[in-house]
């Protein structure tokens, strides 16, 4: 088995049964951990090691799970549940509204501890390896919503249609984040989600 956050694309495919939910248990606790040590003593200054000893498992568990430092970052186990409830809305609503109410729900996903997301967008978007990385996320959540709405919009994977509406949703959002971020947080992210969404409105496919 190769170390490591296995492919969005596998993890939309499965459901979460207990051993699941147990393995995202473990692995939520060493990122929680990681992310306040990241945030203490810098990204570069942290190894895998000092997050395994103060998360009290071993650094193979740690690479096991994450494979990368950068990966202690990026990681989001509710990825594949918000892409199977986008999947599921569009049975009933367009692909916009769709995810405006996935995103929505989001909420109820977020950390209590608001100060771990902040770290999370800030290290997403000032760590140079971090970004690479993420770069590489980003790629693997269009490629998935891409298949999603070709199945309920009959179009095919390779349409220009298709492949500019969901870089539009998705580059729309990184740009509500980098937003979020470079102003410092000022303002509600639900507040800044709703404008976000008023501006993506138009968008037909």
């Amino acid at each position: 088995m190769v170390d490591g956050v296995e492919p969005l694309r596998d993890r939309y495919r499965r459901e979460p049964g207990l051993r699941e939910r147990k393995k995202r248990k473990a692995m939520r606790h060493i990122q929680d951990t990681a992310l306040r040590l990241f945030a203490e003593h810098g990204f570069t200054s942290v190894t895998i090691e000092r997050v395994a000893d103060e998360a009290e498992v071993s650094p193979s568990t740690v690479y096991r799970y994450f494979g990368t430092k950068e990966q202690l970052v990026l990681y989001d186990e509710t990825d594949p549940d918000l892409l199977r409830r986008f999947d599921g809305l569009l049975n009933d609503h367009g692909p916009v509204e769709a995810l405006r109410r996935v995103l929505g729900e989001l909420e109820d996903h977020l950390p209590a501890d608001e100060s771990l997301l902040r770290t999370r967008i800030h290290l997403m978007l000032s760590e140079p390896s971090v970004r690479k990385a993420l770069g590489a996320e980003i790629d693997q959540v269009e490629a998935l919503l891409r298949d999603i709405l070709a199945i309920h919009t009959g179009l095919g994977l390779d349409s220009l249609r298709l492949r500019v509406f969901v870089s539009s949703m998705v580059h729309g959002l990184i740009a509500l984040i980098e937003y979020w971020h470079d102003t410092g947080y000022r303002e509600p992210l639900e507040d800044l989600v709703d404008e976000t969404f008023g501006m993506l409105a138009n968008l037909e496919l």
